[in-house]
């Protein structure tokens, strides 16, 4: 869990956030890769997939919650379930409010800010 700073840019509200391992994937069944970011998602050699992926897989491929070079996918799959989880389950994201609270325009930008380097963007999420 992260917590606001000293400048109170949460409004005194604690950022709290999720991993991998703390979402349901049986209710992420349906949602797919492309349906929310737009392309396939990334394969190892940060390609395009040929074929498309379900949240669920994604989810499930990582259940250990370690980062590296090869989870991109999984990241921006975490980045947006927080997003659209805001203000339920506990969850507060307010890096939303950039975004006009709007869990598809946060998705859009995510995924833009990994298309020149995929593997280096999957180590620093």
């Amino acid at each position: 869990m992260a917590s606001g700073n000293a400048s109170d840019f949460n409004q005194g509200y604690e950022t709290k956030l999720k991993n991998e391992l703390g979402f349901d994937y049986d209710q992420y069944e349906h949602l797919k890769f492309k349906d929310v970011f737009g392309q396939n998602p990334y394969n190892r050699k940060g390609n395009f997939r040929r074929k498309d992926l379900n949240f669920k897989d994604i989810l499930k491929f990582n259940r250990r919650g370690k980062r590296g070079i090869n989870d991109i996918n999984i990241a921006l799959v975490v980045m947006y379930l927080n997003a659209i989880e805001h203000n339920t389950d506990g969850i507060y994201y307010p890096v939303l409010s950039n975004y006009h609270n709007n869990a598809d325009t946060f998705a859009s930008y995510l995924y833009s800010q990994t298309k020149d380097d995929p593997a280096q963007a999957g180590i620093e999420l």
